[in-house]
């Protein structure tokens, strides 16, 4: 029988886990790099036999029935032929789960893809008014969202700039879709906190169905974004797209938000919503072209477009950037990060040097604190031959751990011909930072 998902070496003949319940009293073991946690697993059916489970960079010190607080034996790691090499424990309770429930004590490993070891820092909590330690959430009470920053003045006043709209942001979200049932929120990421109600509550079946998560979530946090920004915001946060990580391209987020977009415009697994689709939408096959949707490749020329006049004047702003014109300051006056960020991405292919130097010599992006924009700047600056701001594409390479940063500088340094000097750049870089840097 084939795997019902590829994506784990769980077995999937025996029982699916339904509910995972996490006790968050961790300990950190920081010698070791090590987290060890106690997790319950809660499975479809009661269960006899072996139960095989995917332990791929975990430690399994116990394994219990927890009615009536049996231990149950289980093997080490048992290794998988190439091409799968991650290691399984197979556990074989002597006597059944009656009650379909298991719980382990695992220990997360150094090496595993969500965790990372990184140089201490002091941390802070971030005011959300003059010198208090949280952001009350009204209608809430006993929680609210508490952000930390490192503890430096101008980025601790730069983080509560940025999480300003956390309280507004939850609040549109009950509005839209229903209560907030998480005890606390420890970020404001408006596509994270849709996370809320779109893939934690409930998500797709495995990973093949992933844009039921991400792109319902896409389009939950663009109707977040244009309640509390305006519709012109949320447009331009739709022409600049998402690419979250760089994770499975742009399908699962974009194309899944303009597939619901367009049903939206135009009137669980991927099979399960187009029967909903179909019985509860007449004709809608007849509309839109459904396996264009969800079996073809690309985003589909039936895609909505956003109407935004910001967007178009961005646009038009860059692609003046040929002819040698720099925006004037009153023209950029009210952009922000997504504003440069869709202006550096629309400039023309081939830039001359000196026109970069000279854009930045205007608006200081090379040194801005918006990672965004900075990255967008330096990969630009990278693919021109801009070798004055190799310095700081270093700085970069070693201050911030995240792939969605580090890809795009990476991959312009070493494409190309005649890149033989960024290349020993590039491996003497990434021999001195990479401790510090983060798979995802």
């Amino acid at each position: 029988m084939a795997p019902i998902d590829p994506h784990t070496y769980t077995d999937s003949t025996h029982p699916l886990t339904t509910h995972i319940s996490l006790s968050f009293y961790f300990y950190f073991d920081f010698p070791s790099s090590t987290i060890s946690s106690s997790s319950l697993l809660s499975l479809s059916a009661p269960h006899s036999g072996p139960l095989t489970l995917d332990t791929r960079s975990l430690s399994i010190s116990a394994a219990i029935d927890p009615d009536p607080l049996l231990p149950l034996p289980f093997p080490g790691p048992h290794p998988r032929p190439i091409p799968h090499p991650h290691p399984l424990k197979p556990i074989n309770p002597p006597p059944p789960l009656q009650n379909g429930a298991v719980r382990l004590r695992p220990a997360v490993a150094p090496a595993a893809s969500d965790a990372q070891r990184v140089p201490p820092v002091r941390l802070h909590p971030v005011p959300g008014r003059p010198r208090a330690v949280h952001l009350p959430l009204p209608g809430h009470a006993g929680r609210a969202d508490q952000v930390y920053s490192e503890d430096v003045p101008e980025v601790l006043d730069a983080a509560a700039r940025e999480f300003a709209e956390t309280e507004e942001m939850i609040e549109v979200g009950e509005g839209l879709f229903g209560p907030y049932e998480w005890e606390r929120f420890h970020t404001c990421i408006a596509h994270e906190l849709a996370h809320s109600w779109t893939g934690n509550l409930i998500t797709n079946k495995s990973n093949d169905h992933a844009w039921l998560n991400e792109g319902f979530t896409t389009y939950a946090e663009r109707r977040i974004v244009e309640v509390v920004q305006g519709k012109e915001r949320a447009n331009l946060n739709i022409g600049i797209g998402v690419d979250p990580d760089d994770i499975s391209s742009r399908v699962p987020y974009e194309k899944g938000f303009q597939f619901l977009w367009r049903i939206e415009r135009g009137s669980i697994n991927t099979d399960m919503f187009l029967d909903f689709l179909k019985a509860n939408i007449p004709g809608i096959e007849d509309q839109i072209d459904l396996n264009v949707w969800t079996e073809g490749t690309g985003i589909p020329p039936d895609a909505m477009e956003p109407v935004s006049d910001i967007y178009t004047n961005i646009v038009s702003l860059a692609n003046e950037f040929k002819s040698g014109r720099i925006p004037n300051e009153d023209e950029v006056a009210q952009w922000g990060g997504q504003e440069w960020e869709l202006c550096l991405e629309n400039l023309p292919k081939s830039v001359e040097a000196p026109q970069l130097v000279a854009l930045d010599k205007r608006y200081r992006l090379a040194e801005s604190r918006d990672y965004e924009v900075k990255v967008a700047f330096l990969q630009r600056a990278v693919v021109s031959r801009c070798t004055s701001y190799y310095n700081e594409v270093e700085k970069t390479l070693k201050e911030v751990g995240r792939m969605k940063y580090l890809r795009p500088l990476y991959t312009a340094l070493v494409q190309g011909a005649g890149r033989d000097g960024e290349k020993m750049f590039t491996r003497r870089i990434f021999s001195e930072a990479c401790v510090g840097y983060h798979p995802i």
